[in-house]
């Protein structure tokens, strides 16, 4: 009987010891995560954009619609928001977003509302430095 009990007590706390390892993944990997959600879009777009090295190699999750330049590459496009800013008097909104390399085989079609997974990694666009997400998945809404 006492060795059972100190096999349950083992059994016991290798099953601890794995749901405390299992939790501790997931906290890493959420943290790991960017979430950009409506509210906090511009917030976190311009710390990207001012702290690149605090967000290289992060995923990132961005819902937003799809805008392409007419210099871009064909793989590249913004992810984009329209954001009015109170300290500007206008009734105009500015077009904001983060720049995007399309890694998938999904079709792009602007305007489009989509919602991208990526990385973000450090990327070159008319010789300045910007953030460029390095997009793996692309879901249309």
């Amino acid at each position: 009987m006492f060795k059972n009990l100190i096999r349950f007590s083992l059994l016991l706390i290798i099953l601890l010891l794995l749901l405390t390892c299992g939790l501790v993944i997931k906290l890493y990997r959420e943290t790991n995560t960017i979430y950009v959600t409506p509210s906090n879009y511009a917030s976190i777009l311009e710390d990207a954009h001012e702290n690149i090295d605090k967000y290289l190699n992060k995923k990132i999750i961005v819902t937003g619609y799809v805008y392409i330049q007419e210099d871009f590459s064909e793989n590249r496009f913004v992810i984009a928001q329209n954001i009015y800013l109170d300290y500007v008097p206008s009734s105009e909104p500015f077009i904001v977003g983060f720049l995007c390399e399309n890694a998938s085989n999904y079709n792009l079609i602007p305007n489009q509302t989509i919602r991208i997974i990526g990385k973000i990694q450090r990327g070159v666009y008319n010789n300045l430095e910007y953030p460029i997400v390095k997009v793996t998945q692309i879901t249309p809404l």
